[in-house]
């Protein structure tokens, strides 16, 4: 019941801007379909973290539906919003840290969004062919299972032009995301946002050198693209 539409649903850290911390903002679309609530624990899981998640209204649309983009954006542009209106948010988000991420079609919206002045960095979760012009890293994940998903995830990693990391893990299927938490990709997608928001540098032992978590057992075949 808050959001441009009194339709999305917010998970944050309990206090807000304490010590004058400003709070990284997701904006995160779910599956085709689905309401934001029932990836309730894996969004929990990042409001810990301190980021202070929005999930956005239901997105009706199939992959590349314009529809879904405006709802991201439209998201997004409130919650930046909030930041100079007075309320719970007033001076306490960062607006130029906002994170791009989304599940299934919410990952392609994700991806298409990531254009936006106010995008960090983009999470494309089992997401779909996409393209903008992103200007901060992409991080992309998906399963061996996810037939579908995964062939359209490699035209996107093919269009990036900006640092990506693809992971893959095995013997996931299309929703693996909806289980457990989000399994292994959950304390891998914590680990990106926590490099590239916060400069954790014990997070890079995610995504650097021919050893590291993703691409090892039970991630499999990593790619990279304009590493550094």
């Amino acid at each position: 019941n808050t959001g441009p539409n009194k339709k999305s649903v917010i998970y944050r850290p309990k206090t807000l801007g304490e010590d004058g911390f400003l709070h990284a903002p997701i904006i995160f679309g779910p599956g085709i379909g689905m309401q934001a609530t029932q990836l309730s624990g894996l969004l929990t899981s990042f409001a810990s973290h301190g980021y202070v998640v929005v999930g956005t209204d239901v997105l009706n649309g199939g992959p590349n539906d314009p529809n879904n983009l405006k709802t991201m954006r439209d998201t997004l542009n409130w919650i930046v919003q909030q930041n100079e209106a007075e309320g719970t948010y007033k001076g306490k988000i960062a607006t130029k840290c906002a994170i791009s991420m989304g599940y299934s079609v919410g990952g392609t919206a994700a991806v298409e969004l990531g254009g936006d002045a106010a995008i960090a960095t983009t999470v494309s979760i089992h997401g779909h062919t996409a393209s903008s012009a992103m200007h901060g890293p992409l991080l992309q994940t998906s399963g061996d299972k996810d037939t579908v998903g995964r062939p359209m995830q490699q035209k996107t990693y093919d269009s990036s032009k900006v640092q990506t990391f693809f992971g893959t893990v095995s013997g996931a299927d299309h929703g693996y995301i909806q289980n457990a938490t989000g399994g292994v990709q959950r304390p891998a997608i914590i680990a990106w946002m926590r490099y590239w928001i916060n400069g954790d540098t014990g997070a890079k032992k995610y995504f650097w050198g021919d050893t590291c978590i993703c691409c090892t057992s039970p991630w499999m075949e990593p790619k990279r693209k304009n590493w550094e």
